[in-house]
């Protein structure tokens, strides 16, 4: 089954919790309002935050999901895509990109986590990769849509934030 219980939370996810409350609390410019203090703690390489329209799907079913999505890169490699539902935050981790053109860019996954107040649990055993597509000079995204799978346990996530209206980013 997807949920392995973890033992403590992370920084890495700590910092996200605090993206994704400011995402929820402010409309605009949600990457610029975050204190340098505490993304810095985090080893934080880039931040994006993007609105659109959600769905996700689950063995149990597909349902929607908040308007909004947070991107993290980090200095070592790694990088965290998160989605929410509600109190629920669903993240995907990869270390490995790919840009085979500038209007295409590829996430790999290795791991699927959720979060909520009754859950902290992570999946390593995932495998699969988000596309995000975008123009060329990344100045506007459309599209993102994660495919990931456990072979192990047969079971397959689909998670898409289309119709991108808007898109908030930083680098530190």
């Amino acid at each position: 089954m997807l949920l392995n219980a973890l033992g403590r939370r992370s920084r890495l996810l700590s910092v996200l919790c605090l993206v994704l409350m400011v995402m929820a609390l402010q409309e605009a410019a949600a990457a610029s309002a975050l204190p340098d203090g505490v993304i810095g703690s985090a080893d934080l390489r880039y931040l994006a935050i993007f609105v659109g329209q959600c769905r996700f799907k689950m063995p149990k079913g597909g349902f929607p999901c908040d308007s909004r999505a947070a991107l993290l890169s980090l200095r070592n490699g790694r990088s965290l895509l998160a989605f929410s539902r509600g109190e629920i935050l669903y993240h995907l981790s990869g270390g490995y990109d790919r840009q085979p053109n500038p209007e295409n860019y590829y996430l790999s996954i290795d791991s699927l986590g959720i979060q909520s107040p009754d859950i902290n649990a992570v999946d390593r055993g995932m495998e699969g990769e988000c596309h995000f597509r975008l123009n060329k000079d990344a100045s506007k995204f459309f599209s993102i849509e994660c495919d990931v799978y456990n072979r192990a346990q047969g079971e397959k996530y689909n998670f898409v934030l289309d119709k991108i209206t808007q898109t908030h980013h930083r680098s530190f």
